[in-house]
């Protein structure tokens, strides 16, 4: 049995991370994110909305029991040693971009493709880099990709988020078809990756019904945005929106795969008809540097 606590880590992250938890399910032991998180593997690239790295790496390489170091994990696999393979990801060989579309090719001891990636899903990831590096499709590979000629669901999914994220588009999205392979977690995982995304942007574009005035009606839009920060913006601890948001709490600031929490983490405040995103004097302020990414989603007031 082939163990990768990296995955066990994402599992917890989307489904406790994600709006849309219509299921329970029982979940693998919790893992630590500081351990077993790697910010460069390609569960960062399918699974972080923030993912900053200039590279990606899709091999996994096994690891000693002895070498685990995460007591929770060691308690919980030591009946087990005997039986299993524990992989994390590869520290070493990384892929330069855009990474090789034959990866099982790539030489054994820089690692293995414990997930079996194909020829077809290494250009959908590869893609998925584009655009979480550059925030567009900027080899226009979507306009060349067909959608119906693909054959794997983890390639459709990945097809799917894009077209939501880069060109705002809900059409090829089909809720009544599960799109992953019962039997590829991955899969399973990245699908509802893809859910909460969509739920997102949907929750954030409605109309809203003024009884206060006679028949007035706020078209509201969703605006999803990636800030890259700079040393300035770490200097004054606040970045500028492009709208004002409409509703606050709904607001969401997500960094590295997780959710932060207003007033707690960050606040809003508008001035001189700006909306800006503040960390002054909150636990984000100890926590960003330079280079790090935010990304948030809201709605805003079509005028």
């Amino acid at each position: 049995m082939k163990i990768i606590p990296e995955l066990n880590y994402w599992i917890y992250q989307r489904y406790f991370e994600g709006p849309i938890n219509e299921h329970p399910f029982e979940f693998p032991v919790e893992v630590s994110e500081g351990r077993w998180s790697v910010n460069n593997s390609v569960l960062n690239l399918l699974f972080n909305d923030t993912f900053k790295e200039n590279a990606y790496q899709i091999l996994y390489k096994e690891i000693a029991f002895q070498s685990l170091n995460d007591y929770m994990l060691t308690t919980r696999l030591s009946a087990y040693r005997s039986t299993i393979q524990i992989y994390e990801c590869s520290r070493g060989a990384i892929l330069p971009f855009p990474p090789p579309v034959t990866p099982c090719s790539l030489p054994n001891e820089n690692g293995e493709n414990i997930f079996d990636f194909t020829e077809e899903e290494t250009r959908l990831l590869n893609v998925l880099f584009d655009y979480r590096t550059t925030g567009t499709d900027s080899s226009a590979e979507l306009d060349i990709i067909v959608f119906d000629d693909l054959e794997s669901g983890l390639s459709k999914l990945i097809y799917i988020y894009l077209q939501l994220m880069i060109y705002d588009n809900f059409e090829i999205y089909n809720n009544d078809i599960t799109y992953a392979n019962p039997d590829r977690l991955i899969e399973l995982i990245f699908e509802k990756y893809v859910v909460d995304s969509y739920f997102r942007v949907c929750k954030n574009s409605y109309l809203v019904l003024d009884t206060t005035t006679t028949l007035a009606i706020t078209e509201l839009q969703s605006k999803e945005e990636v800030f890259t920060l700079t040393d300035s913006d770490i200097t004054t601890k606040q970045v500028v929106l492009s709208h004002i948001p409409r509703e606050l709490e709904d607001v969401t600031v997500i960094i590295d795969g997780n959710i932060k929490k207003i007033t707690f983490d960050y606040d809003i405040y508008i001035q001189e008809s700006l909306a800006f995103l503040t960390w002054a004097d909150l636990d984000l302020a100890y926590q960003l540097s330079s280079g790090d990414k935010i990304y948030v989603s809201y709605s805003y007031e079509i005028t």
